[in-house]
């Protein structure tokens, strides 16, 4: 294989699994933790 061959398929991985993970990326939310003297994490 060839060094350009090469890198178009470690690019073409990388930009699918960029895409596979997008609906994770979008729709994940962060838990919010409230304690009782008033700090949170």
């Amino acid at each position: 294989m060839s060094r350009t061959t090469t890198l178009n398929i470690i690019v073409c991985i990388w930009i699918t699994s960029s895409l596979l993970s997008l609906p994770n990326i979008i729709y994940s939310t962060t838990q919010r933790e409230v304690f009782s003297n008033g700090d949170s994490r």
